[in-house]
């Protein structure tokens, strides 16, 4: 049995170790020279497995679970290749384990994953960002293949290269941030699908096939393919503009000494999102969503307030109307990169502010739709449950305890009526850099928000003075393009690189909705406490 076990060790070990060197450039540690049973739970270091003194020590349960024994084997080997003190050891055993998982073949993937899921749990980074690698790596092997790993293992041995260190936070960040520039190619039948989605959501494959000439069957293959490698969403979106909740927009500089502003939103009731601002006299982006009372609106009022009078730059805008615009004109299937004539462009939006053609060409944005339905209980709960992610009756159901014909009706006058939309979101294909742009004089915004309808993809709201702010999603150096084409506009325009948003998860407010005046309540001590923080 011993003899049976150092064999397949070896055999393994030796097929791995050729992988890793061919594939990630890494030397592994040489095969073991001796393999050691031990009962489970002895000092584990990977799965219950560890290499000591060129001894590989496996616990016994591993004999007779080939999975486990493979996968194990790996994920040590590529410990081996990767060790290095100044690596994080939670990022060294995330690479080993998707390297182990690779591996396998499809089934054993899926088991191997289920089982990371149960041995590492998700760990919360600030109080908001979650690291779950186990959900983390598959999806980026979804995206990208072994390329996705191959390119953090470039970086890490940049890290080890010049001496540096990497600590888990540091780690959460960078993969983070790393997997959000990862991109994937288009080709010009994906392009042609992804083009028609968005601009059309409500498309079903009948419209979709007869637009674009090819078979129902084939366009609900490369939707299911696009939406698995993570570059399609599709997602059903609350309108709160028309169930009485607001919007704002709040742009907060930095303090000179006292640190960061955004710890004066951190106990926020009605925080969505923090943007930091990478660059400009700003320092991040929030954006609101604000149940519709006089006390709830005045609390925005007075938190900007109290921020002034600490010498810190704050400024609210509330949405009135907003929309999104995507242009995939610059983007060439044949190179898969995006192509923006920045030249071209800087005379276009001179052009259309110059001789006044913005109301002429198609608006971006529409006026927030306002409304006060009258909402029951069950109507609550099921916008809660699609704000928490549910997009189908079924999926709805599982959130609440009513019965399928009640919840589908619902659920058909909330489309009706404008409550949910569904809607479509292209991902991982470039836009790798976001810039914000605000101006206060109207005719300029309007003549931005025309104009920004040929970039790739826009964010267009303005306040109730017709006041701009927009953010760009643009491909690498479009920061600097977008810079340089409003150059002749500086003194009236603001230009800010993003970085991208952290979302607050706030839930639904649930229990601010008073049945008996069909109207949302304050949170009055979340307001207390919120402002009492900031003081």
């Amino acid at each position: 049995m011993r003899d049976e076990i150092t064999k397949r060790v070896r055999d393994l070990w030796g097929k791995y170790s050729t992988k890793i060197e061919e594939e990630f450039g890494l030397e592994s540690t040489a095969i073991p020279k001796r393999i050691m049973m031990t009962e489970n739970g002895e000092s584990p270091s990977l799965l219950g497995g560890r290499i000591q003194d060129e001894t590989l020590y496996l616990p016994e349960s591993l004999a007779g679970n080939a999975l486990l024994f493979a996968g194990t084997v790996a994920a040590l080997c590529f410990e081996g290749a990767l060790q290095t003190r100044r690596i994080c050891d939670e990022c060294i055993k995330d690479l080993s384990m998707e390297f182990a998982r690779q591996q396998l073949g499809k089934r054993e993937q899926a088991a191997w994953t289920r089982m990371w899921e149960k041995t590492y749990h998700p760990k919360y980074v600030d109080g908001i960002l979650v690291h779950s690698p186990a959900r983390t790596y598959p999806a980026l092997f979804r995206l990208m293949g072994v390329d996705g790993l191959k390119g953090i293992v470039r970086d890490i041995q940049i890290v080890e290269r010049y001496k540096m260190e990497l600590s888990f936070e540091e780690y959460v960040d960078y993969l983070e941030s790393r997997i959000r520039r990862f991109s994937t190619a288009l080709d010009r039948t994906a392009l042609h699908i992804v083009n028609e989605l968005l601009n059309n959501p409500s498309s079903n494959l009948e419209t979709v096939s007869k637009r674009l000439g090819i078979s129902p069957q084939w366009v609900s293959t490369r939707i299911t393919k696009l939406r698995q490698r993570h570059i399609l969403r599709k997602f059903d979106v609350v309108r709160f503009s028309r169930i009485g909740i607001r919007m704002f927009n709040l742009l907060l500089g930095s303090e000179a000494e006292e640190g960061e502003p955004d710890r004066f939103l951190a106990q926020c009731p009605f925080l969505h999102s923090v943007r930091p601002i990478l660059s400009g006299s700003m320092h991040l982006l929030a954006t609101l969503f604000v149940p519709d009372n006089p006390r709830s609106i005045k609390a925005i009022d007075e938190f900007v307030s109290i921020l002034q009078g600490l010498g810190i730059s704050a400024l609210s805008q509330e949405v009135i109307s907003s929309g999104t615009s995507d242009c995939f004109d610059y983007y060439s299937p044949e190179e898969s990169s995006w192509r923006i004539p920045w030249d071209l462009e800087s005379v276009q939006v001179n052009r259309i502010h110059k001789d006044g053609l913005a109301s002429a060409l198609p608006r971006v944005d529409t006026e927030k739709l306002s409304g006060q339905p009258v909402l029951d209980e069950l109507d609550i709960r099921i916008l809660a449950a699609i704000r928490a992610g549910a997009n189908s009756v079924s999926k709805i159901r599982k959130h609440l305890k009513a019965g399928q014909e009640r919840v589908a009706a619902k659920l058909r006058d909330f489309r009706e009526i404008g409550i949910v939309s569904t809607i479509w979101e292209v991902h991982n294909i470039g836009l790798n850099e976001h810039v914000l742009v605000t101006t206060f004089d109207p005719d300029l915004g309007e003549s931005i928000a025309a104009w920004v309808q040929r970039l790739p993809r826009s964010i267009v709201s303005f306040n109730l003075k017709r006041e701009l702010t927009l953010i760009s999603s643009l491909p690498t150096g479009g920061s600097y393009g977008m810079t340089w084409t409003l150059r002749p506009f500086h003194n009236d325009v603001l230009v800010m690189l993003l970085d991208n948003p952290t979302y607050a998860g706030r839930p639904f407010p649930v229990d601010l909705w008073d049945y008996e005046t069909n109207r949302w309540l304050s949170p009055r001590n979340a307001i207390v406490k919120w402002l009492d923080s900031t003081r």
